[in-house]
C-alpha cells in the first residue's frame, strides 16, 4: 500500500505542506496516521478523501469547461475615454 508524507501529499494534492498541517490542526481534514518517528503518514484512501474535501476549494478556481479567463491587462491608464494598457 502506497503510503505519503506531509510533503509528497502536499505536492500530489497541489497544496502546501504547511496548509494540510493546520487543516488537520483545524479539524478541515481528518487527522493522519502517525510512524515510530510522530512524522504524519498517508494512505491512497487518505489522499482520496482530502482531494474530495478539496473540490470544492479548486472549482472556484477553474474556468467553466470550454471559456477561457477573460484576458484583461494586468496594468491599465484611463485617458479622457480611452483606457490604455500599460
Amino acid at each position: 500500500m502506497k503510503k505519503f508524507r506531509t510533503s509528497e501529499l502536499a505536492r500530489e494534492l497541489g497544496v502546501s505542506a504547511d496548509w494540510l498541517r493546520k487543516a488537520e490542526r483545524k479539524g478541515k481534514i481528518p487527522m493522519a496516521r502517525r510512524d515510530l518517528n510522530n512524522w504524519r503518514i498517508y494512505t491512497k484512501q487518505d489522499a482520496a478523501r482530502i482531494g474530495e474535501l478539496l473540490l470544492p476549494r479548486r472549482v472556484k478556481d477553474i474556468a467553466p469547461l470550454g471559456l477561457e479567463r477573460s484576458r484583461r491587462p494586468m496594468f491599465t491608464k484611463e485617458i479622457g475615454d480611452e483606457v490604455q494598457q500599460i
